[in-house]
């Protein structure tokens, strides 16, 4: 049988080396520039609105961008009495330890829970998130 050479392949497996037709990721402020796409964070450090260069069929990229989302992405919290507390956002940066992914850490608090999200989004395009709840009496 013949050895598959693929098989404990290490290729694509450094961080710096960007496999083609993937590009490195890029960013301005709270804008990444991910495959085609153009993902602008809000305050919060979710996605305000994700803009694609592809053509419908998916086959090219176009000057235009189209928007994906209807309205901002953004986590509701119903309390047992009904209200939904307004989220507080501190101020977050993007980091960029490697050319094929970026990352970022905010924190939004309301009167009863800190939400600390750690966000990645890589070059090809996949957004990988880790939430921490805290409720407030933790935090005093």
């Amino acid at each position: 049988m013949t050895r598959l050479r693929w098989l404990n392949s290490t290729l694509g497996t450094d961080p710096d080396f960007i496999v083609q037709p993937f590009l490195p990721v890029t960013y301005e402020d709270h804008t990444l520039h991910v495959l085609g796409r153009d993902i602008l964070l809000g305050s919060n450090g979710l996605p305000e609105q994700i803009n694609t260069h592809f053509t419908e069929e998916v086959t090219d990229l176009t000057e235009t961008p189209q928007a994906i989302l209807a309205k901002p992405v953004n986590l509701v919290v119903t309390k047992a009495d009904g209200r939904q507390p307004d989220w507080e956002s501190q101020p977050y940066t993007i980091q960029q330890d490697h050319p094929s992914a970026a990352t970022w850490s905010a924190v939004n608090e309301t009167d009863a829970f800190q939400m600390t999200t750690r966000d990645d989004w890589s070059m090809m395009g996949c957004w990988t998130i880790t939430w921490c709840w805290l409720p407030a009496k933790m935090l005093t």
